[in-house]
């Protein structure tokens, strides 16, 4: 028989300050490195295991591609603070993740997390980890997951690539009998997605004086139809990994969507390397062009 009745001690356990670290996530940031380090060339596509990690699956790329198996958008409020190093620090204190969430005030800003599988263009194939990475659950010959966070002046990139998408898939065949069900779920799923970075200005107002910024943004294109067949593929792909993706990225349960709970968002991988993402907010949707051609793709081979 145990010595202690834990039934007793509830309140000491809420306040242990010795908890379980939070396993890392299966998807992995890809972002702009803003500055040289290293081997890190500053404006390019960089995505690392970890942050302190010597381990990269994309180093000083311009150009990255990857087959969607999300686009979520969900609704956040930070607020300035400083960590314990004084250190200025975006704190989250409130969060959206339901479609039907409806945000508390006008404070609280609309994000997008596009993610997918990393794929290799000169194999024809879906990149695959060459090691277990026992701490995520992942295993060697496992596909490697990316995402984007398109937050801020980064917004219109998620805007744009629905457009295009929607737009594109106007010449295909539907592969379902819902036409909401095509456009929301199945057409994301039907192309193969380059991504290159895009350098713009922003104007924006700050106390009543007009300002300019140079960002650099996702461009999203994409660029080739998967085969009708792969398709069901990449829907049973998503739904395996949904919970995956949930649990990475659904912080409903530690910041609640009232503004009465905070977490720290600085820190972590994405937000130390994107030093060119600003911090500035626009809901604007740039013009785009969509008169790209498409190339149906072959060869795809999407062992999963």
């Amino acid at each position: 028989m145990a010595l202690i009745n834990t039934a007793g001690y509830e309140n000491l356990a809420k306040m242990a300050t010795i908890t379980e670290t939070k396993k890392p996530g299966k998807f992995f940031n890809v972002n702009i490195s803003g500055k040289r380090r290293g081997k890190i060339n500053a404006g390019y596509f960089q995505c690392a295991k970890a942050f302190d990690s010597d381990t990269y699956f994309i180093l000083n790329e311009s150009e990255v591609y990857f087959l969607p198996l999300y686009i979520k958008r969900y609704w956040v409020k930070y607020k300035k603070g400083k960590n314990n190093d004084g250190q200025d620090i975006d704190i989250m204190c409130a969060f959206g993740w339901e479609d039907n969430s409806k945000k508390p005030d006008t404070d609280c800003k609309y994000e997008y997390l596009i993610a997918g599988f990393l794929w290799d263009n000169t194999k024809n194939s879906i990149q695959k980890h060459p090691e277990d990475y026992e701490e995520a659950g992942i295993k060697s010959g496992d596909p490697i997951m990316i995402y984007f966070r398109c937050k801020g002046t980064r917004c219109s990139c998620a805007f744009d690539l629905v457009r295009k998408i929607n737009d594109k898939a106007k010449n295909l065949t539907p592969l379902s009998d819902s036409p909401t069900f095509e456009q929301a779920v199945v057409n994301p799923r039907r192309f193969l997605i380059k991504t290159t970075i895009e350098s713009k200005n922003f104007d924006y107002n700050v106390g009543g004086r007009k300002q300019s910024s140079t960002v650099d943004i996702y461009n999203f294109d994409p660029i080739k139809t998967i085969p009708d067949e792969n398709v069901q593929q990449l829907l049973e792909a998503s739904n395996k990994y949904l919970p995956d993706f949930n649990e990475q990225f659904d912080k409903s349960t530690s910041v609640s969507t009232a503004s009465n709970t905070q977490i720290e968002t600085s820190g972590n991988s994405e937000e130390e390397h994107s030093d060119t993402t600003s911090s500035k907010k626009t809901d604007v949707a740039e013009e785009i062009n969509l008169e790209t051609d498409l190339n149906p793709a072959s060869n795809f081979d999407l062992e999963i």
